[in-house]
């Protein structure tokens, strides 16, 4: 009679935790690239800017506070048990994460189009969740999406699909 084979069982190991720089009062953020929203800014600047800030010791709040036209979020897409500190602007993001005591961006995603978050959830059940990226392309009415990983070393892309609609477009497990 067949027996089950434990070795056959995929598990995930979570990293070891790192450590962020330690928080600093005295961190100024350089604001100086935020001017100008939207006519003529450089996203580059502005995620530079908000690396060399959270590298000084600076807060995720007060960078949160000042993207008067972006958004943030916080979420341990690495399982290592430290969020990662993800900043939308326009027409992208970039991933910060702690990698040996500094702030390092592990993606940096801008596109011609806007480029979307759609999604942050696990949708296979390995306890590290999936980033889900749209990418508008066809004068908005077309979502190129991904669906992202970590493997261990990067974010992973699983899947790649082009939706030709956003009006009734869903994506489950």
């Amino acid at each position: 009679s067949p027996t089950f084979d434990v070795s056959t069982i995929v598990t995930v190991t979570p990293a070891q935790a790192e450590k962020c720089p330690q928080s600093n009062p005295e961190a100024k953020l350089d604001t100086s690239a935020f001017q100008n929203y939207p006519e003529n800014f450089d996203e580059g600047q502005i995620y530079k800017a908000i690396l060399d800030y959270l590298n000084a010791g600076g807060s995720r709040q007060v960078a949160n506070s000042e993207l008067l036209n972006g958004a943030t979020i916080e979420k341990d897409l690495t399982n290592d048990g430290v969020d990662e500190f993800i900043v939308e602007i326009a027409r992208g993001f970039t991933i910060y994460s702690c990698i040996n005591g500094t702030y390092q961006s592990i993606l940096s995603w801008l596109g011609p189009g806007y480029v979307i978050i759609v999604d942050i959830k696990d949708m296979n059940r390995d306890n590290i969740p999936e980033l889900i990226v749209g990418d508008q392309v066809c004068d908005g009415h077309c979502l190129d999406t991904y669906i992202l990983e970590w493997n261990g070393q990067e974010l992973n892309n699983l899947i790649e699909w082009e939706i030709s609609t956003l009006s009734n477009a869903e994506i489950i497990d």
